[in-house]
């Protein structure tokens, strides 16, 4: 009867909206001096255990007179048994009680009024006809298991329960069978995402057999695609590395041999298997971003060529797959949280866009002040139709002077912007902006290498800390958010404690890194990082080609994703799935299928055979998340 309210209040609303002011009133009426308390079973109870206390004949009478005429009668043979039995304990009760009140005249006046009704049962009766004239009843062997507190509270319990099970399974109306359909509803889903679960953890251990498998007849492999979107989707050939010819758009085996060794750190026990991978490649300049949709089925990727691609993933509809050209170089990208089909991105020419993956089209288009032309960073707030982008001037060729810049919070919905964050001590570019995960706060990473936390409520500077000797070019919470993590162009990852500001918890090594040749990294202005689904690594992007993988409290890299032939300039590592992806100056992203050996470990074992298509990997979900609300 949970949704009793929510019904009165639908046929309210529908009696005013027919104009039917006195059957309004007559309702309401009506609700006041509703017998069945709304069905709650606590209220009747407590309002017949009321009348006995109280010695309330006529109020007890005509409640369980109601009780019997309007549920209890409509019961099975069995249920009504029971009903005749709590009457007579009901009965009972009442004159127990009246006694132990010095009630004698209302036990006088019971027998009076309920005579004709207890001699027809005179078995359950005719002894207690005598109780008024009884000296000390709760000494009398007739009386006394009644007096007894045991089976006075035994009695309460059982009423309870009885009006509680009746009230359960009475048949519902139509008006109010949609509470059940949504908890059926509520039910099977939890169904469906326990199932998923289960298939989640089937498929990564048949993906497991398939590469072991790969691994026994050709050494160490990994199922490498490549998709160029002038090719046709169907002709995208898988290529595993075997000898033969390669096909037109298969990877050399010089390729094959780089991603091979870039991907391993010497002497290191690798923490993630790599189960397959697929090589974007269509633009023409660096890219600067990209970034998995909500999903997981979509890659958007942006780019110095002055376009953003949409590349659906094998388990993603094809329709998604598109290309949006803009007027100059894509600097910055990001899904909307609170409308995922919506990409936004930002340009070198003041252009904000908001892309809808769906339709097509640009839905918005912004501008951003002429002397604030380049839209360095965007970040969408996870709770609000908000998002932040970090703007600035054009940067001067002179090397003591400091590029300006400005920190605009726009609306979503209108596609203005509403606030300005201040930046202290100057307004000067900020490279890099994120939120934490209810968007209260937002940390930003500049070019004087301080970093700066900001109150988005009250749109307030919380703190501030020089942090890198040159730019701050990425920065993450943690994820406990007491801590922020970022990356300089001092080539530094440096953990920092909010609690004890300057405080440098963790730093993080690039000895280890350096490509196989041994040169010197080539210098980027672009950088990324970001955390797996545990909060455990952190995916780094780096000057050496490859993207490189720490472990939280070890300060060397433990693992490097690579293949590229140019710097890794973008990075991204799905939150719920197996997949990351890496962008790099070289022009190409590579999404990669990675599972953790300690997942393998606990997979259970199958025996059908796998498929390494990109499907939808999802962990099961957490007890006490948001998501299993």
């Amino acid at each position: 009867m949970d949704a009793l309210s929510v019904a009165d209040s639908l046929v309210k609303e529908y009696l005013l909206f027919r104009g039917f002011t006195s059957t309004i009133r007559a309702f309401e009426t009506d609700k006041k001096q509703d017998k069945s308390k709304s069905f709650q079973s606590e209220r009747i109870v407590e309002h017949i255990l009321l009348c006995v206390t109280t010695s309330d004949l006529l109020g007890l009478r005509d409640t369980w007179s109601f009780l019997q005429k309007r549920f209890f009668s409509r019961l099975q043979g069995r249920f009504i048994d029971t009903a005749n039995k709590l009457t007579t304990a009901l009965y009972r009760y009442y004159l127990v009680a009246a006694v132990q009140n010095s009630k004698t005249e209302k036990v006088v006046e019971f027998f009076k009024v309920m005579s004709e009704e207890l001699l027809l049962k005179p078995d359950e009766w005719i002894s207690w006809f005598c109780l008024p004239y009884t000296a000390h009843p709760e000494s009398n062997p007739t009386f006394q298991p009644y007096f007894n507190k045991q089976w006075i509270d035994t009695f309460s319990t059982s009423l309870s329960n009885f009006v509680l099970t009746v009230f359960q399974n009475l048949p519902l109306p139509q008006l109010l069978s949609f509470n059940i359909a949504r908890l059926e509803r509520k039910s099977l889903e939890s169904e469906v995402e326990r199932l998923k679960a289960e298939l989640d953890r089937v498929r990564v251990q048949l993906d497991t057999l398939k590469m072991q498998h790969h691994r026994d007849m050709f050494g160490e492999a990994t199922e490498i695609k490549t998709r160029n979107p002038e090719i046709p989707v169907p002709a995208v050939q898988s290529v595993v590395q075997t000898a033969g010819t390669p096909s037109p758009h298969s990877i050399t085996d010089n390729e094959r041999s780089n991603s091979r060794s870039t991907d391993r750190l010497s002497g290191s026990d690798e923490p993630f298997v790599i189960v397959s991978q697929e090589v974007l490649t269509g633009h023409t300049g660096s890219i600067n971003r990209c970034r998995f949709s909500e999903d997981g089925g979509t890659v958007a990727s942006a780019s110095a060529d002055a376009t953003v691609r949409i590349w659906p993933l094998d388990a993603a509809p094809t329709h998604r797959n598109a290309t949006v050209f803009c007027t100059s170089e894509v600097l910055s990208l990001e899904w909307a949280v609170k409308s995922p089909k919506l990409l936004l991105l930002g340009t070198a020419d003041r252009q904000v866009k908001l892309w809808n993956v769906d339709t097509k089209r640009v839905v918005s288009e912004m501008n951003t002040d002429a002397d604030m032309p380049r839209i360095i960073d965007i970040a969408s707030s996870p709770t609000d139709p908000t998002f932040v982008t970090a703007v600035a001037a054009v940067a001067s060729s002179s090397s003591t002077s400091v590029t300006p810049g400005r920190l605009l919070v726009w609306d979503l919905k209108t596609s203005r912007v509403e606030k300005i964050l201040p930046l202290q001590p100057s307004a000067l570019q900020i490279n890099t902006v994120r939120y934490n995960h209810n968007g209260n706060m937002l940390v930003s990473g500049g070019v004087d290498g301080m970093i700066r936390i900001f109150d988005t409520v009250s749109c307030t500077p919380i703190m501030g800390w020089p942090a890198h000797q040159g730019d701050v070019l990425s920065v993450r919470f943690s994820s406990d958010e007491t801590t922020v993590f970022s990356l300089g162009t001092d080539g530094k990852v440096l953990e920092w404690s909010l609690h004890k500001i300057r405080k440098v918890l963790q730093t993080f090594s690039f000895n280890g890194v350096y490509s196989s040749n041994g040169s010197a990294p080539q210098p980027v202005s672009v950088a990324d990082m970001v955390f797996d689904h545990e909060g455990k690594h952190l995916l780094v992007s780096s000057p050496y080609n490859s993207g490189v993988i720490f472990q939280m409290n070890q300060p060397d890299p433990i693992q490097r994703l690579g293949g590229h032939n140019g710097p890794v300039t973008s990075v991204d590592w799905h939150p719920t799935m197996h997949l990351c992806l890496t962008g790099s100056a070289d022009h190409s992203i590579r999404v990669r299928k990675v599972v953790s050996r300690t997942t393998l470990r606990t997979s259970p074992s199958s025996s059908s055979r796998p498929s390494l298509g990109f499907n939808s990997y999802h962990y099961p979900l957490r007890k006490g998340s948001a998501d299993n609300k």
